[in-house]
Parts: C-alpha cells; sequence; structure tokens
C-alpha cells in the first residue's frame, strides 16, 4: 500500500471500531478510549509523515522555472457524519492532535514548496505578502474613466435575452417608461422569495426596510430624479458584508449576542447612494472556508439547476439569489474562488476584479492578500454596470495608500470596447493546454468550442505555459488557510458549536509554520513576476475551464453537519487559485450545459488592472455563443403593469 495511503486507511479502520462500539460505553470510558485512540493514530501518523518524508529526499528536487505540468490532487481522508465529528475531536483535542494534523500538512509535500521558494529568494525575486502591482505605463485617460461614470447614469445597451433574464437595465427602463413602481416590484421579490425559501439563501430579511427603500425610490422617480441605473434595483449582499439594521453571522450559527451592524461596508454604502434597494444578505459557507457551498447550520443552499447537488461556495447565497431570478446582482468576495466557483457550479457570472480594485470596509481587506471584492450575476451588462459603480477609487482608503500613498489611488476603471464583441483582432488568449485538459472531457470539449468561437472572431490562441502549479496551489493554500486562522483565532478557542470541518481546517491551519508562510508568500512573489512577464510580452488573457466537474452531488452524511473533503475542495479549486494569489483578475463565463443538464463554463484572466478586457470577451461569448437554459428553481419576475 502506498505510503501516503496506508496511514490514513489504517487511522479511518480505527475510527470506524469506535463508532461501532461507542454506545456500549460511559462518557468516562468514551473520553479514555479516545485519547488512546488519538495516541495509537497519532503513532501510526507520525511513522507514515517519517517515512514519507525519507521518501521525498530520494528524489531531485525541481528547479525553478521548469515548464511542466505537475498539478497534483490533495492528499486527505474524506469524512462526514459521526466519523467526521470523532475526526474533528481528534485532531483538536486530543494529547497528540498537532502530530495529526502536521501529518495531513506533510502528506501534500510542502517541503517541495520551501525548496522552490529558496530558489526565487537567491534568485533576486522580492517575497510579496500583498498581491498589488502598479499599473503598466498605459494610464487610464478621462474619456477612458466616462465610460464607467457615464454607465451608472445612463446605463449599457442590453445585449441579452430579455425574455430570460430581468436584469438592472431593465429595471430602469420600466421605472422610466412608469410601468411599475419600485414598491411595486418589491412586492413580487418577496413572492419570489417566498417561492424558493426551500432553497436556504438567504440570512438576514426585513420587510419593513425593503419597502421603506423602495418608497423612497419610489418618491425619486416620481420626481423623475433618480440616483442613477440602480436606483429601485433589488440587491443582495453576502453575509460577510456589514448591512446597517443587520447582524453580520459569516456563516456562523446565530447566538444571542450577535448585534445588528451600525454602519454599511463601503461596498454596501456605494449601493444604497446609488438608490439600490438592499433586499437581504445570504448564506455563505462558515468563514467563507469550504468551497463546496453548503453551509449544515442552515441547512442549504442548493444548487438552482439540481437541489441534489452542490451550489460551489463561499457566496453560495449570493449565486442561488441571482440564478432563481430574485436579484439580477449579488455582492461578494472571493479569498479562493468563492464568487467564481459559485458561479461557475451554478451557471452565474462572476466577476472578481484586480486585487484592491473595489474598496471596502472588510477587516479582509486589511488582512488578507487574497480577498477579492466582486459581484455575481445573470448578464455581463449586470456586472459590467456593477463593476463601474463599485471600483471607483474611495478617498483615504488603505488601497490607495498602498497604491501610491494616496495620491490619486488605483488606476480608474473604464469599461472601453464594453461593446466591441464582433472584432477580437489583436487579442491574444493564452491556453496551458496540460492545465486547460486536466478536467471532465465533456467540459473540456465545450470549451475548447467557446475558444474556437473567439477565435473564429479574431482573437489568437497562443500555447503557454505556467510552471510549479503545484507548488502554487499550496502556497495559496497555506497563506489563505493562515490568514483564517488568524482571523478567526477568538471563534475557534471559543465557539464549540462550529461545523466540524471548519474546526479541523483551522485546527490544520494553526499546525503550518511562519517558515512555510514566508516561503509561500516568497514564491508568490515569484508568480507575480511570471505572470507579469507573461502578459506583457506574450499573452492579454488566460484561459482555462471553469471548473474540471460539474456539480458534484451533496452525500446524504453531510446534510446533517457537512462534510470534511479536501480531494474534491482541492479538484474543483483546480483554476481558481492563480487569480487569489498573484492578484489578478478573474471572471467565470458561462459557456453551455454538459449531458446532465448542468452549467458549464469557462474562466479568463487578464493582467492586474485589465479587467474591462474580462468583461469585453465575456459580453461577446454571452452574445455569440452562450445559450441560456433557465435553471430548475427559477421564476422571471414580471415587470409589467398591474
Amino acid at each position: 500500500m502506498d505510503s501516503k495511503v496506508a496511514p490514513i486507511a489504517i487511522s479511518a479502520l480505527l475510527c470506524g471500531i469506535f463508532a461501532s462500539n461507542a454506545v456500549h460505553h460511559t462518557p468516562e470510558q468514551l473520553f479514555q478510549l479516545l485519547n488512546v485512540m488519538g495516541l495509537m493514530i497519532s503513532v501510526i501518523l507520525f511513522v507514515g509523515s517519517v517515512t514519507s518524508d525519507i521518501a521525498l529526499h530520494k528524489h531531485p528536487r525541481m528547479v525553478l522555472g521548469t515548464k511542466a505540468y505537475d498539478l497534483q490532487p490533495i492528499f486527505a481522508p474524506r469524512v462526514d457524519g459521526i466519523l467526521l465529528k470523532i475526526a474533528s475531536w481528534l485532531l483538536r483535542n486530543s494529547l497528540f492532535g498537532h502530530l495529526g494534523r502536521r501529518f495531513l500538512v506533510n502528506l501534500n509535500g510542502p517541503d517541495e514548496m520551501r525548496c522552490l521558494a529558496n530558489q526565487a529568494l537567491k534568485q533576486g525575486y522580492p517575497i510579496a505578502f500583498l498581491p498589488l502591482r502598479r499599473n503598466s505605463p498605459l494610464q487610464v485617460t478621462d474619456e477612458m474613466a466616462a465610460t464607467a461614470t457615464e454607465a451608472i447614469q445612463t446605463g449599457i445597451p442590453i445585449s441579452y435575452d430579455t425574455q430570460q433574464v430581468v436584469g438592472v437595465m431593465d429595471y430602469y427602463q420600466a421605472y422610466s417608461k412608469g410601468t411599475v413602481t419600485p414598491s411595486e416590484m418589491m412586492l413580487r421579490v418577496f413572492d419570489a422569495m417566498e417561492k424558493f425559501q426551500c432553497m436556504n439563501m438567504f440570512m438576514e430579511f426585513s420587510r419593513e426596510k425593503v419597502l421603506e427603500q423602495a418608497e423612497d425610490s419610489d418618491e425619486r422617480w416620481k420626481s423623475k430624479k433618480p440616483l442613477s441605473v440602480f436606483d429601485g434595483v433589488p440587491v443582495a449582499v453576502k453575509d460577510t458584508l456589514d448591512v446597517k439594521g443587520f447582524a453580520t453571522f459569516e456563516g456562523k450559527p446565530r447566538v444571542a449576542s450577535d448585534s445588528a451592524s451600525k454602519e454599511d461596508d463601503i461596498m454596501v454604502r456605494r449601493l444604497r447612494e446609488a438608490g439600490a434597494t438592499i433586499v437581504a444578505t445570504t448564506v455563505m459557507t462558515e468563514f467563507g472556508r469550504c468551497p463546496l457551498g453548503y453551509n449544515s447550520h442552515y441547512k442549504g443552499p442548493f444548487n438552482p439547476y439540481d437541489e441534489r447537488c452542490y451550489t460551489g461556495g463561499s457566496s453560495s447565497g449570493s449565486v442561488v439569489s441571482v440564478m432563481t431570478g430574485v436579484v439580477p446582482i449579488a455582492i461578494s468576495f472571493d479569498d479562493g474562488g468563492s464568487i467564481r466557483l459559485p458561479a461557475a457550479l451554478s451557471g452565474a457570472f462572476g466577476l472578481a476584479p484586480t486585487y484592491s480594485r473595489i474598496p471596502c470596509s472588510h477587516v479582509d481587506s486589511l488582512v488578507s492578500g487574497n480577498t477579492h471584492a466582486g459581484v455575481n450575476t445573470a448578464t455581463t451588462t449586470d456586472t459590467a454596470l456593477a463593476y463601474a459603480l463599485l471600483a471607483q477609487n474611495e478617498s483615504k482608503h488603505h488601497y490607495g495608500q498602498w497604491y501610491d500613498g494616496g495620491k490619486e489611488g488605483p488606476p480608474r476603471p473604464h469599461l472601453c470596447n464594453f461593446a466591441n464583441i464582433s472584432d477580437l483582432s489583436g487579442v491574444r488568449i493564452g491556453v496551458f493546454w496540460d492545465y486547460f485538459n486536466d478536467c471532465d472531457d465533456e467540459i473540456n470539449q465545450r470549451c475548447k468550442e467557446a475558444l474556437q468561437q473567439l477565435e473564429s472572431r479574431g482573437a489568437r490562441i497562443v500555447e503557454v505555459t505556467i510552471p510549479h502549479l503545484n507548488a502554487l496551489d499550496l502556497a495559496h493554500g497555506f497563506v489563505v488557510s493562515m490568514e483564517l486562522s488568524y482571523i478567526t483565532e477568538r471563534e475557534y478557542h471559543t465557539r464549540s458549536d462550529l461545523e466540524p470541518a471548519t474546526l479541523i481546517q483551522l485546527a490544520v491551519a494553526n499546525s503550518m509554520s511562519g517558515v512555510e508562510f514566508l516561503a509561500a508568500s516568497q514564491l508568490r512573489g515569484w508568480a507575480m513576476a511570471y505572470m507579469e512577464k507573461l502578459f506583457a510580452e506574450e499573452i492579454d488573457v488566460f484561459a482555462t475551464p471553469g471548473i474540471p466537474v460539474t456539480a458534484p452531488p451533496i452525500p446524504k452524511g453531510a446534510l446533517d453537519s457537512g462534510e470534511c473533503n479536501f480531494p474534491l475542495m482541492g479538484e474543483i479549486m483546480k483554476y481558481m487559485f492563480l487569480v487569489n494569489l498573484t492578484g489578478i483578475p478573474g471572471m467565470i463565463v458561462p459557456i453551455g450545459y454538459a449531458g446532465n443538464r448542468m452549467p458549464t463554463s469557462l474562466q479568463l484572466m487578464a493582467d492586474h488592472w485589465n479587467d474591462a478586457l474580462l468583461l469585453r470577451l465575456a459580453h461577446c461569448i454571452e452574445k455569440h455563443i452562450f445559450r441560456r437554459q433557465d435553471p430548475k428553481h427559477f421564476a422571471k419576475i414580471s415587470l409589467a403593469k398591474g
């Protein structure tokens, strides 16, 4: 048996024996038995760890820059149900839990990451704690910036099928004509929320607060003084962002001490200032730590195309609120695919703009080098409009201080060439074929067909290679895990009501070392330099499938308390980590459906601050390639009079 698998198999067998005999023991006996079993498992894991480490040292080390595809699956057991609870207790509370946690870390080869990072250091690549990069010599002119500010006030021509989707511009036109009022529309939104209550997508909601906002919007439209195209448009907000008057849970269980937020997050404030109606906050996975999307505390959300399947996470409720048709826009965060993964699995558009592009107030923006604030929508028009509004610079925000000392802040957002979707001449789309092809055959075929369509409109496909994807994946995993562990330290030590899988992930992160964090950050610096050179010299866009598989089914054993499934998490995040590690923008674009009628998608990535190019290409795909099929759980809200 493989040296990596044997310790896990033996440990799982011991857990199974314990579970089958648990009912025959008193609590005191169970406690003693758990510690004895913990000692036995720890010895097994220690032997496995040493054996694995010795085996690794027998192989020659990778040379930094070697061009080969090396991405590997994550090695870890999958558990749910009572075994998950036992594993969580053992890894956190047994006398030898740290050894077991450290074994799980060592199992996936952090020494390779450290070796490459050391080479990067010796070659003079600077360490990068934040993936922030100054703009290229091409600056954003006033004329370019005006394309975004004008869109906020006058909108963008609709190019999607209005028979299928109700977007921001549909609301704007209906209100402009006086066909319907915002208050009337909110009553229809309430009906849709009630219809899809079974999807368990919403956290905080107040009918009174929504109607109060809508009535204010009624008055503005009546006097013909709307604040923007967003005036009266319903918007949902991920439960990680503060909404004044609502408590913020970040996916945790509700407790009596939870209090309502006193201020809006910057993103929420901007939407309110534009007249948008904040409808509700949306369910997310606990602390945003799980990319699968299901939260066992709130028993959902579920995939709108098939409620038996995962939505993707962590912004699961946000995507479901969009794809069921309740709202056209939901704002979210992305630390490791949290905007893009649910978009890919559930059929939405998901934009994670350049790191620090959209200012926000959340603590993640002060601590994390992985967090991209962004949006989920059902159309590229809505994505572009939301981007134009939310990406405007914020005076004195720390993102501007980091960028240029607060003098002007990051480059101004623009929407240049958004409508230029017939001729893509000059656009170079990079593809690392070994990486691209590492997915299900059906998804691979759909993605290649989408590339061929872009090529037929003048784009050029360029074959490229990105070395050390396995180490880069691991580097992102270390950094994002340790950041989350730091941010949630108090909850980890004081909240016993957290999901068992959350506790395992935080416990494993606590066993990662400062040396490994520095190595991961050093390798991030090298990766940023590599991608910058790639975009400067060879390509304009880097393309991958959105996901390697369609939405996985939710195991019955996971419905009660979730599951710990590192291998599946790693698999569906296969194409996500480059965006968060290097700070580049990434966008999920739906392209069609697999034979099981589940969504498939293409992911596009660009150089820092080149978000507008992603929007343009996504617009082209939406107009010329993608043919939407409504989800099983969907209702088109009527804009008709009456």
